[in-house]
């Protein structure tokens, strides 16, 4: 049974940065597949992501939430 699971974005744990390029090489050709622009999507998730972030750090979102 899995009883904590922890998340570390701001990389003092492990590298967010390279897992997230990893990531972003691995879904690429399914938003092509889709139609979808990749530097247009990708441009739109890290602005969410960034602002989402934020919202959070300044406890407007719950970690439910976010």
């Amino acid at each position: 049974m899995i009883k904590y699971i922890i998340f570390d974005f701001d990389d003092t744990l492990s590298d967010f940065q390279l897992s997230k390029e990893y990531a972003k090489e691995e879904i690429t050709p399914y938003l092509e597949q889709l139609n979808i622009i990749p530097n247009e999507y990708w441009t739109s998730f890290e602005n969410l992501f960034e602002a989402t972030f934020a919202r959070y750090i300044n406890h407007e979102l719950t970690g439910d939430e976010y």
